[in-house]
């Protein structure tokens, strides 16, 4: 039983110092970060929410300026295929 404690104590006192020199001592900073230099997944999600964004608020010159940051050629083909992906993968069309 006194094992088990000194394995718990030893665990907790080892979580509880991760966690206050990831979260306290040395955070992760984050500096001039684009939205180009995302996952797969999180850029065709961001551009999904760059899409609706447009479709909600007809705002073309900030839809611009949003596709903008990922430096495309022609976003309008990458565009188009995402929004058939998504429709071939069962979301809304309203997504």
């Amino acid at each position: 039983m006194k094992t088990f404690l000194a394995l718990l104590l030893a665990f907790a006192i080892g979580l509880g110092g991760g966690l206050v020199y990831a979260w306290a001592i040395n955070p992760v900073s984050y500096t001039d970060t684009s939205p180009a230099s995302l996952r797969d997944d999180f850029r065709a999600d961001y551009l999904t929410l760059i899409a609706v964004a447009y479709d909600a608020g007809g705002d073309l010159p900030r839809a611009r300026a949003r596709l903008a940051q990922f430096a495309y050629a022609e976003p309008g083909p990458i565009l188009a295929a995402l929004a058939q992906q998504r429709l071939g993968q069962g979301w809304p069309e309203s997504q």
